[in-house]
């Protein structure tokens, strides 16, 4: 289960569908990411989506490999924000088939 919801996730990430991420959360998900640092529940980090989103005219997210134990997933991903490559891995817990927990890290970065 986890890995279809992981693709789906990766799925509307790539089409900047806010509606489909958000539908994705759990009320009280929990976001820590290099550009956002920690955020705690659905709204704000819906909003930090919805950032990223709306600052990017063009935006690309693949995921390269998808690894998953039980309800935890991981994520190697190469990101492209306006020409702005970032290359990482996001691991993601879920819970009642909803995201509970993003940690995304980024290795390497490139203009």
């Amino acid at each position: 289960m986890s890995k279809e919801l992981t693709k789906a996730y990766v799925a509307a990430f790539n089409a900047k569908d806010l509606k489909a991420v958000a539908d994705m959360l759990h009320d009280d998900v929990v976001l820590e990411d290099p550009g956002v640092v920690h955020i705690e529940g659905k709204s704000k980090v819906v909003d930090a989506v919805k950032a990223i989103f709306d600052g990017a005219a063009h935006l690309s997210f693949e995921a390269k490999h998808i690894f998953v134990d039980g309800s935890a997933s991981i994520i190697e991903f190469a990101l492209d924000l306006d020409g702005t490559k970032l290359v990482g891995t996001d691991v993601m817990i879920w819970s009642d088939g909803k995201l509970k927990e993003l940690r995304a890290y980024v290795y390497a970065k490139t203009a």
